[in-house]
């Protein structure tokens, strides 16, 4: 099997087999996972970055959906011990990080997905958008219980997000999906 690949693919992971079907393996996923799941883009030969997913099913979904890397962050010790434990794809990494030092994330992403539970986590998220790629990025924003105006005006200010815009493309209930603006 002779594939293209990346330059940011982790090593040993080059010559994987995908599964045909990205969920295999994983359990059922949640509401708001499926909304997710609809909401992103393509993952093949993406840089994934995961931000207060709570749990480790996106960023499982993105290594079975083909993503180069994919890199989890908490601000919650427990959570990142427990999708360690969870884990064993060596392109897939975790690690905590408080919502204020989302911005700190370093290197470049394809894609970003944040879920946003307070105005702290929301101004993180948008700090955190200076990662994306902005050639082919997405932001997606899942909200627990922030006015979707206020998300709306944070991750379109150039101010909060680092000198970039973003223009809010897609929302769907809690879901709001990002695309740089052009």
């Amino acid at each position: 099997m002779n594939q293209k690949h990346s330059k940011h693919q982790y090593p040993s992971m080059r010559n994987r087999v995908l599964p045909k079907n990205p969920l295999s393996g994983l359990p059922a996923p949640t509401k708001v996972e499926s909304g997710i799941v609809a909401a992103l883009p393509s993952l093949r030969n993406k840089r994934v970055a995961v931000i207060n997913s709570g749990s480790s099913w996106i960023t499982e979904y993105a290594v079975n959906a083909g993503a180069d890397s994919v890199i989890g962050v908490s601000q919650h010790r427990h959570q990142v011990d427990a999708a360690r434990q969870h884990t064993a794809s060596a392109q897939l990494r975790y690690r905590l990080l408080p919502a204020n030092h989302w911005q700190l994330l370093g290197g470049a992403y394809d894609i970003m997905v944040a879920r946003v539970t307070s105005n702290v986590e929301l101004i993180g998220a948008a700090a955190a958008t200076g990662v994306v790629d902005a050639k082919h990025g997405c932001v997606v924003i899942i909200n627990d219980g922030l006015n979707v105006a206020t998300i709306r005006r944070v991750l379109t200010d150039p101010l909060e997000c680092g000198g970039r815009v973003w223009n809010n493309t897609q929302t769907t209930g809690n879901t709001l999906v990002f695309r740089p603006q052009r």
